[in-house]
């Protein structure tokens, strides 16, 4: 199973990408997981990386890193892939 992060650098009141990613580097890298992270650049960027993803075909897991409108875009960019959560 691959894991895919999108942060959203626009959520909340200042940028935590750095801070994230050095979170999730530390966790996966620990537990031996295939992981990515992507930074969206722009409204519906979210949605198309979280789409993308689940056009291969493969399993994924998806977490959106950011606020309800991240969470929203992601969650809508896999609607109808069973193979991505």
């Amino acid at each position: 199973m691959k894991h895919l992060f999108i942060i959203n650098p626009a959520a909340g009141s200042r940028d935590r990408t750095a801070y994230y990613s050095e979170k999730i580097h530390t966790a996966c890298t620990e537990r031996g997981l295939d992981y990515r992270i992507e930074v969206s650049a722009a409204p519906g960027e979210c949605a198309r990386l979280a789409r993308e993803a689940a056009e291969t075909g493969e399993e994924y897991r998806i977490y959106a890193c950011g606020g309800d409108g991240t969470l929203n875009e992601v969650v809508g960019g896999v609607a109808g892939f069973d193979n991505a959560a």
